[in-house]
């Protein structure tokens, strides 16, 4: 079972940046979200392990000190590694 905590902000009608949801994810192995398009940026920084990162143009794979962020509209997938998720 995945562990993970999250605090969500309440969002306030504005046309400005806001913080809208913080959390943390101890993700299993080969756990896989998308293909999935957001309407919201998405920031995701690596702890520990690694994984694949996919968008419509690029793999990547990453690992702890990694992160990436996914735009509004932008379809992706992420990966999380079989051995060190």
């Amino acid at each position: 079972m995945e562990k993970a905590v999250s605090l969500n902000f309440i969002s306030v009608p504005s046309d400005q940046l806001q913080l809208a949801n913080v959390g943390r994810s101890d993700t299993l192995s080969g756990h896989k979200y998308g293909p999935a398009v957001r309407p919201y940026y998405l920031i995701h920084y690596i702890l520990a392990g690694s994984g694949t990162f996919k968008t419509d143009q690029s793999i990547y794979k990453l690992h702890a000190g990694q992160g990436f962020l996914i735009e509004p509209g932008q379809e992706t997938t992420y990966i999380a590694d079989k051995n060190t998720p």
